[in-house]
């Protein structure tokens, strides 16, 4: 997909494993549970999506915005995030172990009891 616009879609679990999502929009979309494992992922719009429970394992995603976005429980288990825009997000509980998050940002976003065990946080 790109250039594709999936504003205030619901697409609860839906499944992106492996897609190529460059510049999509998915600001305001209700996609809990949805598996994005793999994905290849640039310049995408998820600001004030509901992302809780979502997929992220091995997803490679680069200058994306995920303000304000609900990632409560999401899983990311060797996630390659690299300048992202996590401003304000809710990432309570969520598990990024082992990810690489290069050069994003977490301004307030919420981090209660999420994993980060092994997380590159640098630049």
């Amino acid at each position: 997909f790109s250039n594709a616009n999936f504003h205030q879609a619901q697409m609860s679990g839906a499944c992106f494993t492996a897609a190529i999502l460059h510049r999509t929009d998915f600001s305001q979309a209700q996609i809990d549970r949805a598996d994005f494992s793999q994905v290849q992922m640039s310049d995408a719009n998820y600001a004030r999506a509901n992302l809780e429970n979502a997929i992220l394992s091995a997803a490679n995603v680069t200058q994306s915005n995920f303000s304000d976005a609900i990632m409560t429980n999401c899983v990311g288990v060797a996630l390659k995030a690299t300048s992202t825009n996590f401003v304000q997000a809710d990432l309570r509980q969520c598990r990024f172990a082992s990810s690489s998050l290069k050069n994003s940002n977490f301004l307030r976003a919420k981090l209660d009891d999420a994993d980060l065990q092994g997380a590159n946080l640098k630049g």
